[in-house]
């Protein structure tokens, strides 16, 4: 059948036409993503998916695939020129955060170590001791050991200091604050007889913070209401001593008693005291008392016997 050269001429232009955009389009499908993304401008911009951009990460959705025939890999995403500067902004604001800001949060540059706490009280327990000297009991020597201990126990809250090891069983109870230790009762033995004295009060003991030359007075009467003390404390001055090895700054402190009723005669104390470790690291007690049986008999007591801590650390 003929066909009018006017019919043949509109197919022809019909099939150029279709030829030419099969060419376009494969073109478009073989042509990698960057190559149609990333054109800075001119006409063959493909128009920008309708998606939801997460502001940490881009992703091409299913209207990029089904133009360009490409699955973007998910270690690469792809954005549009007009997002891609924000999302990279957006990324690097929500995910740093200066270092400073972490030391701050933890502590760990800017909080200071907290200061060591001060000790108010020995620690209870057996310190290792020498002890030299002598003392006697109506004029019959009594033994002094070499070595022994100083042992503080606690009772309630208070502590009650002893040195089993030396004559005359002395026992001393004191309460321990910030500034001073306080003598709650102590115990004096005088051959076979025993005196517990409590003054009415918890007497100034030995202060930690009162300069040399401070001295105080007290008084008390045994539980059996039949001998009495006088008490006069004082301060004196300091000074360094090697103890266990170790450098120990040391304060004087004295306590003088006056004994009078069914014993009568003196004891006096002194004790070297570390004021950071709350121990009396040497001390001499120096007694000199007669007891009264009653019946015309006495008991003569003396006693000068010096104790020195080998440990400073209780057992």
């Amino acid at each position: 059948m003929s066909i009018p050269r006017r019919v043949r001429s509109i197919l022809l232009a019909c099939v150029a036409s279709n030829a030419a955009f099969a060419v376009v389009g494969l073109v478009t499908v073989n042509a990698p993503v960057t190559d149609v993304t990333h054109v800075a401008g001119g006409a063959h911009h493909r128009p920008k998916p309708t998606t939801t951009t997460n502001p940490l990460t881009t992703d091409t959705t299913a209207a990029d695939r089904s133009v360009t025939g490409v699955t973007p890999s998910p270690q690469a995403p792809h954005a549009s020129p007009s997002t891609s500067s924000h999302a990279s902004s957006s990324t690097r604001t929500s995910t740093t955060r200066p270092a400073a800001a972490v030391d701050d949060m933890t502590g760990i540059v800017s909080s200071a170590a907290p200061p060591p706490v001060a000790r108010v009280a020995p620690g209870a327990g057996s310190y290792a001791a020498t002890f030299a000297g002598s003392a006697s009991v109506n004029g019959r020597a009594q033994a002094v050991p070499s070595t022994g201990s100083v042992v503080f126990t606690a009772t309630g809250s208070d502590l009650r200091q002893s040195s089993p090891n030396t004559p005359g069983d002395v026992k001393i109870t004191q309460r321990f604050s910030q500034n001073e230790a306080r003598l709650v009762s102590f115990q004096l033995k005088a051959g076979d007889t025993t005196k517990v004295f409590t003054p009415s009060s918890p007497a100034l003991f030995i202060p930690y913070s009162s300069p040399s030359g401070s001295s105080w007075t007290w008084s008390a009467t045994s539980s059996d209401g039949a001998t009495h003390v006088s008490v006069t404390g004082g301060v004196g001055d300091s000074k360094t001593m090697t103890i266990a090895g170790q450098s120990v700054s040391v304060t004087e402190i004295t306590a003088s008693l006056s004994i009078s009723g069914d014993i009568s005669g003196s004891a006096d104390l002194t004790m070297w005291v570390s004021n950071t470790l709350r121990l009396p690291v040497v001390q001499r007690q120096v007694i000199n008392a007669k007891a009264s049986s009653g019946y015309g008999f006495s008991s003569k007591l003396t006693s000068d016997v010096t104790q020195t801590l080998t440990s400073l650390t209780p057992q």
